[in-house]
């Protein structure tokens, strides 16, 4: 099975597949689910960037600012369960079958647009650009609380605060995986 480290309010998700490659999931309808893969695994110790990106039209899906899968064979707004936490860290939420995730995060931003692959290199490069469509914003600064000020706060099952990929402290969560 896939380990989901990232559930956005049940409309996507980022995960790291059984051939330990990432992936990402878009939901289009309440049964139509969009995948993309990195065809590149993942679980090698270093940090990761990834970023799944969705204008509408086309889903890009990059991994260390790099853009390794698009799909254009579909359009429209993604479907949204009517979950009560907007976004759920280390798991993926199924009656029944919850499924958790190993590893470290680090910040994570949700944005009500797809980024564009220069915004995409920003981020990746940590320089400042404009956050005004920022949705969510989650630094992990001791909690999961939303950074954007939209109040949209996180939780995470199964983690303690460690080290983030700068070294800062208390900065990143560790899931152990239960």
């Amino acid at each position: 099975g896939y380990r989901s480290f990232v559930d956005l309010y049940g409309l996507s998700a980022l995960s790291i597949g059984s051939n330990n490659f990432l992936e990402a999931t878009l939901r289009i309808g309440e049964s139509d689910f969009r995948v993309l893969s990195s065809n590149l695994p993942v679980n090698d110790g270093l940090w990761h960037h990834a970023v799944l990106s969705y204008d509408g039209t086309t889903a890009r899906l990059y991994l260390d600012n790099v853009l390794v899968d698009n799909r254009t064979d579909f359009s429209g707004p993604l479907y949204r369960l009517s979950l009560t936490t907007f976004l759920n860290l280390g798991l993926i939420f199924e009656p029944g079958n919850n499924r958790f995730y190993t590893g470290k995060i680090d910040d994570i931003n949700y944005y009500n647009y797809g980024i564009s692959a220069s915004e995409v290199e920003a981020l990746y490069t940590e320089n400042n650009w404009s956050n005004a469509s920022l949705i969510a914003s989650y630094y992990f600064n001791g909690n999961t609380n939303d950074d954007s000020g939209n109040n949209l706060n996180g939780s995470s099952v199964g983690t303690t605060l460690t080290e983030d990929r700068f070294g800062a402290m208390e900065s990143a969560y560790n899931f152990n995986g239960s």
